[in-house]
C-alpha cells in the first residue's frame, strides 16, 4: 500500500465537485510547504486537512505542531476537518462519510 493509492481514492471526490489538492508525493516540499498537510479537500461548504501516515512514517516536529493547530481550528469550527488516514480503508471510509456528509 502506497499513499499514492490512498492520494486515488480522494481524487475521487473531484466528480462530485471538490477541490483535491496533494502535498504528499516523493519530492522534496518547498520550504513553506514543510510540515504541511498531505492532503486538503474543499468545496463551497468544507475544508478537509488530511495527513497520510503510512508504516512506519512518523510525525515531524512540525507536522506535530500543524496537527494541534488545525485540530484547534476544527474543534471550534463546524466545516473544517483534520483527519489521519492511515491505510485505503481509512481513505475510502472518509470518502464515504465526505460524500454523506457525515463528518
Amino acid at each position: 500500500m502506497t499513499k499514492n493509492e490512498i492520494a486515488k481514492e480522494f481524487l475521487k471526490l473531484k466528480k462530485y465537485g471538490y477541490k483535491v489538492k496533494s502535498f504528499g508525493d516523493n519530492r522534496s516540499l518547498r520550504r513553506g510547504q514543510t510540515g504541511f498537510v498531505d492532503t486538503l479537500i474543499f468545496n463551497r461548504k468544507n475544508l478537509i486537512f488530511i495527513e497520510v501516515k503510512v508504516g512506519k512514517d512518523t510525525f515531524s516536529e512540525e507536522q506535530l505542531e500543524t496537527a494541534d493547530l488545525l485540530s484547534s481550528v476544527a474543534a471550534i469550527n463546524k466545516t473544517v476537518y483534520y483527519y489521519i488516514v492511515n491505510d485505503v480503508k481509512d481513505a475510502k471510509n472518509l470518502v464515504d462519510r465526505i460524500l454523506r456528509g457525515d463528518l
